[in-house]
């Protein structure tokens, strides 16, 4: 996949957008043990809840979009395959059903791991079977259900792309984000009612952004260099805290406006949208070759690069996802409120072994058992009613992308 899964691209992999998956997902996780460890983290008075809640909605937005973007970035002038989202399609079945399984039949056996409601039966052993067997039809990994629609509606995104000019394009864009902020100042609602601002308009949009860089990024007379990109990045994160300090503390304004500290589609997620755009506009200004490491290090990137997905699949499960941080949570020393360097320590400590453990459980899981099922799911599809509807696809979006070029060049 081109966002950080598991679609083989060529062996000379460029470096730079691989260590850019790699501290995507490390963020992702990140976010996820801020919110999820048994420390309560974001439960502590003041500002130092709020930093804490700042760090699991920053931290998790700029994962995301960051994936998404990418996926623009290298898919923007690619043909259309339905082999993509197949994959993604495969793999994610992979791990919920093993997921699923583990919580079935190993869980009942472990005493500080047995879920009051086991062992499943009637009503709840169809549910659980259900979104475990069909989880993106089920939500039950939102990133992935949004990647997979945003994968299926990205030629419309690449002709629209080809056909706009770059304000155009960077018109609609900023109309899109606007719809993101655009809850905190209507009675929409703090907590995102899903009328406008979707998980899907968040993945097209970040997706259109990275193709507007790949396509654009390079004519653009001046571009942010990682000093800038690091000074907006602690500005946005002191702004974000500031008002999630205003919202946790239910001042007149957050009142007026029902605003709550915490989202499922996280808080004003434009703030990382644009550190993720700035990060890769950055990237994409440097040298046009290929940024490679040494041998031994460019296999260590690359193979961690390509579980990112899988660490994000095993840490995110809707069933044992919880018990990764509680047993987390039972390994490492639980920090000092009052100690703010011994916190970070010990949570950048626990995030970086967790990733660690989970690349290597998906490194081996991918190579057992995904990639086998994949390449079946691949050569199925060749000469399919359904690759010959994406080569048409694709035919006329190329088409349309030519008379973009001439009408723009007119």
């Amino acid at each position: 996949m081109a966002g950080g899964g598991p679609v083989r691209r060529e062996s000379t992999r460029d470096a730079r957008y691989e260590i850019l998956r790699i501290a995507a997902m490390l963020m992702i996780v990140l976010c996820h043990a801020v919110a999820y460890l048994p420390w309560g983290l974001e439960e502590y008075p003041g500002w130092k809840g709020d930093a804490a809640i700042g760090v699991d909605q920053f931290g998790g937005q700029f994962g995301v979009s960051t994936f998404f973007m990418l996926s623009g970035f290298f898919l923007v002038d690619h043909p259309f395959s339905f082999k993509r989202p197949v994959k993604v399609l495969v793999q994610t079945f992979c791990y919920s059903a093993v997921c699923t399984a583990v919580m079935g039949l190993v869980y009942p056996h472990i005493g500080f791991l047995r879920q009051p409601n086991m062992p499943w039966h009637g009503v709840d052993l169809v549910f659980y079977l259900y979104i475990g067997l069909a989880p993106v039809i089920n939500n039950a990994y939102w990133f992935i259900t949004a990647y997979v629609l945003m994968t299926l509606f990205s030629p419309l995104v690449n002709l629209a792309l080809a056909r706009l000019t770059r304000s155009q394009a960077l018109w609609f864009m900023c109309l899109a984000g606007f719809l993101s902020v655009m809850p905190f100042i209507s009675f929409s609602g703090f907590a995102y009612n899903g009328l406008f601002w979707t998980t899907l308009v968040y993945a097209l949009l970040c997706y259109a952004i990275g193709g507007w860089i790949r396509l654009h990024g390079r004519s653009l007379r001046r571009s942010p260099g990682m000093l800038h990109v690091l000074i907006y990045g602690v500005l946005a994160y002191a702004g974000l805290t500031a008002f999630i300090h205003v919202a946790r503390g239910q001042s007149a304004v957050a009142r007026f406006f029902a605003w709550k500290p915490r989202s499922i589609y996280g808080t004003l997620p434009l703030l990382a949208v644009i550190l993720s755009a700035m990060i890769l506009l950055a990237l994409s200004r440097g040298p046009k070759h290929r940024s490679t490491l040494p041998t031994m290090s460019g296999k260590v990137v690359n193979a961690v690069a390509a579980s990112t997905f899988g660490v994000y699949l095993i840490h995110q499960n809707m069933l044992v996802g919880s018990d990764v941080w509680r047993i987390a949570g039972r390994i490492a020393p639980a920090p000092s409120p009052h100690g703010i360097v011994q916190t970070a320590f010990v949570l950048v400590a626990v995030v970086l072994a967790v990733f660690a453990l989970l690349s290597a459980c998906s490194w081996i899981f991918d190579n057992l058992m995904v990639r086998p099922l994949q390449n079946l799911a691949a050569r199925a599809l060749d000469g399919s009613r359904a690759e010959r509807f994406a080569a048409e696809l694709s035919r006329s979006w190329m088409e349309g992308a030519r008379e973009g070029s001439e009408t723009n060049g007119a």
